[in-house]
């Protein structure tokens, strides 16, 4: 962990970016130490994959430093739908991701569903 830095207030918006200052650092005591518990859910706070080898202690599963980029998803369509509306389509090319952020343009400004 890296005390002092993990935050009191919860944005919601902005998960799983959140509380970051609780994650495990690579020497922390805490890695390798845990027990496991059956029917958990099979992800930690954060949305990471339990478990990675032995469990870990506390509401972070170290991934192992840094983490890999996804890949890019393929075959990007953009169809228009009913007015107003555009589908859009891919095919999700990595396993390493829990969803995707689409950023929208409107009149100058970015927003991000």
């Amino acid at each position: 962990m890296n005390p002092g830095s993990g935050g009191q207030d919860i944005d919601w918006s902005n998960y799983p970016n959140i509380l970051i200052g609780y994650h495990l650092q690579p020497t922390s005591p805490c890695i390798n130490t845990g027990q496991i518990i059956t029917n958990n859910g099979g992800r930690d706070f954060w949305g990471n994959a339990l478990y990675n080898g032995t469990p870990d202690i506390g509401a972070h599963e170290f991934t192992g430093g840094a983490q890999t980029i996804p890949s890019a998803p393929r075959g990007m369509s953009a169809t228009p739908a009913l007015s107003g509306q555009i589908d859009l389509g891919w095919t999700d090319k990595s396993n390493n991701e829990n969803d995707f952020k689409i950023d929208r343009r409107t009149m100058g400004f970015f927003t991000q569903k």
